[in-house]
């Protein structure tokens, strides 16, 4: 009589598979991550709008002379703003982060990209930021 072969012997190799990994669920700790980095730097954009670059106040205080020392990085968050860097920083890295696949080029572009929509340059730091977005989603 010819044997039939145990099922458990047949199996493939000796090696077992892993367990799959959890299903994706709506908060990870990476995600609650991101969300923190999210609201600081959107915290700090706005307290930085709202109480330094807006007020007349600051306006005239740093066109006195001698100027305090807070007026020099008002003036150069000023002309970020002026010359749109915060949306072509956001831009470039979006696009490094979602086509080229730079891991550094993430989070620069999700920062500048949530400072510029903050700080008026909203036109191509929202481009930066959803390219940004879409990379992670691509993870």
């Amino acid at each position: 009589m010819i044997e039939k072969p145990n099922k458990a012997s047949a199996a493939s190799p000796t090696t077992a598979r892993p367990p799959a990994g959890p299903s994706v669920g709506l908060a990870t700790p990476r995600m609650w991550r991101w969300l923190a980095i999210t609201i600081v730097v959107l915290s700090l954009a706005a307290a930085f709008r709202y109480l330094v670059v807006e007020p007349r106040s600051m306006g005239f205080a740093c066109s006195e002379t001698p100027t305090p020392w807070w007026c020099a990085p008002r003036e150069w968050v000023i002309m970020l703003h002026l010359n749109n860097v915060w949306g072509a920083v956001a831009l470039a890295s979006g696009i490094l982060a979602l086509f080229f696949r730079q891991n550094w080029a993430l989070p620069v572009a999700l920062v500048t990209g949530l400072a510029g929509m903050m700080l008026y340059d909203t036109s191509l730091s929202a481009i930066g930021f959803l390219f940004a977005l879409m990379r992670m989603l691509r993870n």
